[in-house]
């Protein structure tokens, strides 16, 4: 249920838990995918024991900018997801800035890596799961496209 690297929840437990949220949340939900920049490159040049180190740096950091109810999970190689519940689209927004901001800062790292985020948010409560995370991960891909930062889908 947690990824070995980072702690965080893997694949399998963020499902549950943005079932979960899909289910309880009254205002809504979001999924925050996030891809931190230039992990191949690190891996490639520095070796995998320093593309490591940045992957348990990310996780920390994210989890230092969102809230104890929030879900953040490894869902793979270089691919981070915050599952937010009972959120509205602008306090989802928010989080991801706190998030683009934290993984942005260039005192966290020793490498400067930014991130590329995509937002999908739901009300009410109650959707189909797999359909706000392909969502969030094809925003993610359009904010990559234009150069790092967030976009967002509803």
């Amino acid at each position: 249920m947690h990824d070995p690297l980072t702690g965080l929840a893997n694949r399998i437990m963020s499902g549950e838990r943005l079932n979960h949220a899909l289910r309880v949340g009254e205002r809504g939900a979001a999924v925050v995918w996030i891809d931190p920049g230039h992990f191949k490159e690190v891996n490639d040049i520095f070796g995998h024991d320093v593309g490591d180190e940045m992957l348990v740096a990310v996780a920390d950091r994210l989890r230092d900018v969102v809230h104890e109810t929030d879900a953040i999970a490894r869902m793979g190689d270089d691919e981070f997801a915050a599952i937010l519940p009972n959120v509205t689209d602008t306090e989802a927004q928010l989080v991801a800035e706190r998030i683009l901001g934290a993984l942005s800062d260039r005192n966290a790292f020793r490498l400067q890596i930014g991130a590329s985020v995509g937002i999908a948010w739901q009300r009410p409560a109650g959707g189909d799961a797999p359909a706000l995370v392909r969502r969030a991960d094809e925003a993610m891909y359009r904010a990559k496209g234009a150069g790092g930062g967030a976009a967002v889908t509803y």
